[in-house]
């Protein structure tokens, strides 16, 4: 399924495997046994970087935003999962990915062991992690030109004489 934030999805995919990683705060129904969810729960925008312009008057734009996502993991040993995550994010496959993905893991934040209460009758194991991320986003935009420009005045007559 695509995404607005799918390299990230993609790079804690590959972190969390073999568990299912889904994204927070979609419908549906939630998996059985092992399973993670993933939500940007915030990014800055700061401004754009506006690139040259190519031989069709396109310019790329790009923004690098900072922001936090919140991981929870659900199962039999949540809090474990998430501690292992954070390890193997420090390990070169995935600092490969991040980089031929253009995310970056900018800080590995709180492991908290949550339980959650089901149907106001049993607790589930859940435990959340917060990492600090960076990731772009780029637009390109038809910027157009001036072919010509035509200039219809004597612009010696203004000159102060020498």
């Amino acid at each position: 399924m695509a995404n607005d934030h799918d390299p990230l999805y993609q790079l804690l995919k590959a972190a969390c495997a073999p568990a299912l990683l889904i994204f927070a705060d979609e419908n549906g129904k939630r998996p059985d046994g092992e399973f993670l969810t993933m939500a940007v729960r915030w990014a800055d925008s700061p401004p754009a970087h506006a690139g040259t312009i190519d031989e069709e008057d396109r310019q790329l734009l790009t923004i690098v935003h900072s922001g936090t996502v919140e991981l929870q993991a659900f199962g039999s040993a949540p809090y474990a999962a998430l501690a292992r995550l954070a390890v193997l994010l420090h390990g070169e496959r995935l600092l490969d990915l991040a980089e031929e993905l253009g995310v970056s893991v900018l800080s590995i934040g709180r492991l908290q062991d949550l339980p959650t209460l089901l149907d106001n009758a049993a607790y589930r194991r859940r435990a959340v992690l917060e990492l600090g991320v960076s990731f772009k986003t780029t637009a390109l935009e038809h910027v157009g030109s001036i072919e010509t420009v035509i200039i219809n005045t004597d612009i010696t007559a203004q000159l102060p004489p020498e």
